[in-house]
């Protein structure tokens, strides 16, 4: 029992030294900052839908005419948006509700009433793990004659918005 009680009495100052030696901590808060990122872009300025095709009286059509890339990275329910008004050419026009639009996937659909929009893409079509990747669609159009245009030449202004509430 003495062997033990002095292997207790030589141990109880070494556990005493190891608890009671001082001990130091630092720490740091990390800190960083992604900036929100809403960005559109398009691949031309412009667009020719070219000559008629068909019979009389025919279409225009353009195939992949515009490719709309999109991005953004903000937590809302966030839309892509097509806007256009009515084709001039002076005084005669011809209304965008006539013109049709579709993307790589879907099928031609009418375009609205000028002071109307159109939905190319929202949020909820996206997967949530790939906010803020960088998105393009490609846009074909359509425009059907009905033979009671003037002749001349035409433009309309289509805008394409990413709206972030």
């Amino acid at each position: 029992m003495s062997r033990r009680l002095l292997s207790y009495a030589l141990l109880l100052p070494l556990m005493l030294l190891i608890l009671s030696y001082p001990t130091s901590t630092a720490d740091f808060e990390m800190e960083f900052f992604i900036p929100e990122r809403v960005e559109i872009g398009l691949s031309t300025e412009f667009v020719d839908l070219g000559l008629p095709q068909g019979a009389y009286p025919g279409y225009f059509e353009k195939q992949n005419a515009v490719r709309v890339d999109f991005r953004c990275n903000i937590l809302a329910d966030w839309e892509v948006r097509i806007y256009a008004s009515d084709f001039y050419d002076g005084a005669k026009t011809i209304p965008i509700s006539r013109l049709q639009w579709k993307t790589e996937s879907s099928a031609y659909r009418g375009m609205s009433p000028a002071g109307g929009y159109e939905i190319l893409a929202r949020r909820r079509d996206y997967p949530p793990k790939k906010a803020g990747f960088r998105y393009s669609k490609s846009i074909s159009y359509r425009l059907e004659l009905r033979g009671d245009e003037s002749g001349g030449t035409y433009s309309a202004p289509v805008t394409y918005t990413l709206f972030v509430p």
